[in-house]
């Protein structure tokens, strides 16, 4: 595995990065394509097929960034898990060849989370045997897809089927945005949203439909299926195949958060441990050729910039756990079986917020840990931690994300107090006990007295375990007290949503915890797991203090 990280890595050597904070915005993006293209294009040629977490390799290492993560990371991986086998030949192929690019149109100006809200529409005509397409208001128009503004050849459209008149809710299209000379096609009207806070090298668009026609056949249709008569065909059972890909994104973006974290903790480490300041003798007769300390030598320094690390170490071995537990449910999807995708769902939504807010606030802290050098540019922490404050709000807003988390910790507290058993992450609220009467003060008390029984992870498992419980019963209790007070649910839901978000965090964590030491366990050599495994001590610790 290192190897072939590596490997990914190292393709990208054969470019100069030394001119990147130079350009223009415009030879930012061609320097991306013809970068991301030229690393990778001669191996796809060969028939490599990049791994899910491949993806997010390949972006770092074409050094700047750009919409081609999203070409594979939102684009490939929707056609993988929701073309059928004859699409897939149709349109896999050339998008791992970059024959075409593509782009996921779901989010439009008006709608973002509520995606059952989105209003674009896709009206089947059975006599031409075609699906139109229109973006039939100002709100309606998508926007924020990355390399829709001017990368994308092509673009998979969240739109509502419509039937003769009857709605079937929001499904997946193929639409060409442009020709082979890549100008936008008739009644095709892609654009750019205009400079951003941050992330300028990816062209986020936006885009209009006016009576687009595209074939029958262009409508993504493993799951359900639109027959030339107009007839509606889906299975039995509810299938949720079409939340893969947010699933997808949102797994690469927990372990995207510590990779990122990584690079920005690398620089400032080196820094400090390069950079001198402050005499290691004040009390001396005054000289400046007297020695000084390197930075990393201060205690806040450390404590600063060792957090990040640990944190970056955690997000990563999380990233994995939920990339690998995303594979295995999306293969359960294929045959029928979806009791493990509302956990997924839910802690994927928690991490993701959890983890991109706190990467973007630890390089951050990295900048700052290089002082005055960490303004400039050419630090590469500076632009780094600029571009990443934009993955706090794509793929869904902190806060909105949490509260989706809780309502599953709240559906769980609740199955719980009635006696049924949880599995999985959630799997502490089995402590409930069965009668509902929960005894928080006996989950509170910790057995440790000394720092050396803290530092154990055990202890410390047994605290973000029992944390997240605590949590969980006293907000589930307040919501019950609200109801019974003659609250509806939402008004209830609302007045509790602080305590919510909570629940989501610490239930996170808790699950971030576990996954660390569960990493830590797996390693065989001894060296490598004593040093990690004071650096899960550490993550632990200070999360605890800081809480």
């Amino acid at each position: 595995e290192t190897l072939h990280r590596r490997w990914l890595w190292d393709a990208g050597e054969m470019y100069d990065n030394s001119g990147n904070y130079f350009m223009t915005r415009e030879e930012q993006i061609s320097a991306h394509v013809e970068r991301f293209i030229g690393i990778h294009k001669k191996y796809a040629e060969e028939g490599y097929i990049p791994k899910p977490n491949d993806i997010m390799m390949m972006t770092n290492a074409s050094r700047n960034q750009g919409a081609f993560g999203l070409h594979f990371g939102a684009f490939v991986s929707t056609i993988m898990s929701q073309a059928t086998p004859e699409q897939q030949m149709e349109w896999l192929i050339p998008a791992f060849q970059f024959k075409i690019t593509g782009c996921l149109g779901q989010t439009e100006l008006g709608h973002g989370s509520n995606v059952r809200g989105l209003q674009t529409t896709a009206t089947y005509d059975k006599n031409a045997k075609e699906f139109v397409l229109n973006t039939p208001t100002l709100v309606s128009m998508k926007w924020w897809p990355g390399g829709m503004g001017k990368t994308a050849t092509h673009c998979l459209v969240y739109a509502n089927l419509i039937i003769e008149g009857k709605e079937y809710g929001f499904h997946v299209f193929m639409v060409q945005l442009r020709d082979e000379f890549h100008r936008p096609l008739a009644g095709v009207e892609p654009g750019e949203v205009g400079p951003k806070y941050g992330d300028n090298g990816t062209e986020t668009g936006f885009l209009r439909l006016f009576e687009v026609r595209i074939p029958r056949t262009w409508m993504m249709m493993k799951n359900q299926q639109v027959l030339e008569d107009g007839t509606y065909v889906k299975p039995d059972k509810e299938n949720k195949a079409q939340y893969g890909t947010m699933l997808s994104i949102r797994a690469g973006l927990v372990m995207g958060a510590g990779y990122r974290l990584a690079q920005g903790v690398t620089v400032a480490v080196r820094y400090s441990c390069v950079r001198h300041q402050g005499f290691i003798d004040t009390q001396a007769a005054s000289s400046r050729a007297n020695p000084e300390n390197p930075v990393i030598h201060y205690q806040n320094q450390q404590y600063r910039l060792f957090k990040q690390l640990s944190l970056a170490y955690a997000f990563v071995f999380t990233g994995k756990c939920i990339s690998e537990k995303f594979q295995k449910i999306m293969a359960d999807l294929q045959d029928g079986q979806t009791k493990e995708l509302p956990e997924m769902h839910a802690t994927s939504a928690g991490l993701k917020a959890l983890c991109t807010f706190e990467g973007a606030a630890g390089l951050e802290e990295c900048r700052k840990c290089c002082g005055g050098h960490g303004v400039l540019l050419a630090s590469g922490v500076s632009q780094m931690a600029l571009d990443y404050t934009t993955y706090c709000t794509a793929e869904g807003d902190r806060i909105i994300l949490e509260l989706q988390s809780a309502r599953y910790l709240m559906k769980m507290t609740e199955e719980a107090r009635k006696g049924i058993e949880i599995f999985g992450m959630a799997s502490y609220l089995n402590q409930i006990s069965k009668s509902g009467k929960d005894d928080v003060d006996s989950l509170l008390h910790c057995h440790a007295g000394t720092a050396d029984e803290f530092q154990s992870l055990e202890v410390l498992s047994h605290l973000f375990k029992n944390r997240a419980l605590v949590w969980c019963i006293e907000t589930a209790a307040r919501l019950d007290e609200l109801g019974k007070a003659g609250q509806s649910f939402d008004e209830a839901w609302n007045l509790c949503s602080v305590d919510l978000v909570k629940c989501s965090r610490v239930h996170c964590y808790h699950v971030i915890l576990q996954n660390f030491v569960a990493a830590i366990d797996d390693i065989e050599d001894k060296d490598v797991k004593a040093v990690l495994t004071r650096l899960c001590v550490l993550f632990g610790l200070i999360n605890i203090d800081e809480d």
